[in-house]
């Protein structure tokens, strides 16, 4: 109800869900342009398939490749609009998959401060004080996914309740 009016076509982007061997615990990237943590991700660019995307996100973000990728889903709620400090505005549509990553320990990129692995259960930690995004309070809650392009902001609630259906990928 709050949100600005699009200025631009859709924006197509890509997610992943980095799952552990054991599928008990998920990836996620803490973003350097928020306090927000959210999957590993981005945009498609007009030049590149779907997977090539992701393939190059996983690169970008983690240093790593991905074995085992999945398609979880297609995400395309015309509410999800995504403003950026640009003054874009646009609605988002993800195409998320769940995979697990390759070849040793994942590095932060500079999109990035921290690059944590978090149990389904337990989420994200909370942001730090001064984010007007986010509740400041103590102790874990569900993941927040951040608004950028790089994170499905409507994912948290599907990977918990498929979290067991992805623990047996």
């Amino acid at each position: 109800p709050t949100a600005p009016t699009p200025n631009q076509p859709r924006h197509l982007g890509v997610a992943i869900a980095l799952i552990t061997q054991d599928g008990q615990e998920v990836l996620l990237e803490h973003r350097s342009d928020s306090d927000l943590w959210g999957l590993v991700g981005g945009g498609v660019q007009d030049d590149e398939s779907i997977m090539k995307a992701l393939h190059r996100e996983i690169k970008e973000e983690t240093g790593r490749s991905a074995a085992g990728v999945r398609m979880l889903g297609i995400f395309s709620d015309p509410s999800r609009i995504t403003a950026y400090p640009d003054g874009n505005v646009s609605r988002v549509v993800t195409v998320a998959f769940v995979g697990r990553l390759t070849g040793g320990l994942p590095r932060p990129s500079n999109e990035s401060t921290a690059l944590q692995y978090f149990p389904w259960d337990q989420g994200a930690p909370r942001p730090r004080s001064g984010d007007p995004r986010g509740d400041t309070g103590p102790g874990p809650r569900p993941v927040q996914w951040s608004s950028g392009s790089s994170a499905v902001r409507r994912l948290g609630p599907l990977l918990t309740t498929s979290g067991q259906m992805i623990r047996q990928l």
